[in-house]
C-alpha cells in the first residue's frame, strides 16, 4: 500500500482502472482518541467525493477494503463503511470481518421496513452500528456534539482525510462491483 499524492488526479483513469484508491479519516472518541476510520472512496486523488452513483461508491469502497484488509488500512482499528440502501439490503458488509467493520448508513438511506430489517440482521450477526457526528468543522461544532450526547466525532476539525492506493485485483473487484 502506498500513498498516492504522486499520482495524478486520473490516476485510476490511467491505469485503465487497475488501482484502487480510497480514503481514511479518523474517527474519534469523545477524549480525542482514534477509535477507528471511516474508509471514503475515491476515484482521484482530490480531496472530494466526485462519484454520482453513491451504490457504486460504497461497492467500490467495500472491494478496495478486501483487497487491501481493514487490519492494513485502519491500522488495527475498526472501518466505518458508508452504506447505502442496497448494499445493506444485499447484505454486502458481511465479506467484511465484523470485528474490524462498522456500519455507516448514510443519511439519505430512508429507515423503511427492509433497511431496519437488514440493520437488524447485521446487529444480531453481531455487527456495530454506531451514531457518528459528521463533519465537525470547529471546536464549538464538537463540543455541541458531545453536549447532545455523541461519542464519536470526525471532521477536517481533526484531520483531512488521507489517500492509499493499491493495484486492483480483478477476481474480488467481480465479486463486490459485479465488474
Amino acid at each position: 500500500m502506498t500513498a498516492s499524492k504522486a499520482l495524478p488526479a486520473t490516476a485510476a483513469q490511467e491505469t485503465g482502472g487497475r488501482i484502487s484508491l480510497v480514503a481514511r479519516q479518523p474517527i474519534l472518541t469523545a477524549d480525542e482518541k482514534v477509535f477507528g476510520y471511516e474508509l471514503l472512496f475515491r476515484d482521484g486523488v482530490e480531496d472530494y467525493f466526485r462519484e454520482v452513483d453513491s451504490d457504486s461508491a460504497s461497492r467500490r469502497t467495500l472491494d478496495t477494503s478486501l483487497q487491501i484488509g481493514l487490519e492494513t488500512l485502519c491500522d488495527g482499528r475498526r472501518g466505518f463503511v458508508n452504506c447505502t440502501r442496497d448494499v445493506l439490503l444485499k447484505d454486502y458488509m458481511t465479506l467484511l470481518p465484523s470485528p474490524l467493520a462498522v456500519v455507516e448508513v448514510l443519511e439519505s438511506v430512508p429507515p423503511d421496513d427492509l433497511v431496519l430489517a437488514g440493520l437488524k440482521r447485521l446487529k444480531e450477526a453481531p455487527w456495530r452500528c454506531r451514531m457518528l457526528a459528521e463533519k465537525g468543522e470547529t471546536r464549538g461544532e464538537c463540543t455541541a456534539a458531545k453536549a447532545a450526547g455523541f461519542i464519536y466525532f470526525q471532521g477536517y476539525f481533526f484531520a483531512v482525510p488521507k489517500f492509499f492506493t493499491r493495484k486492483k485485483y480483478p477476481l474480488i473487484a467481480s465479486i463486490v462491483c459485479g465488474c
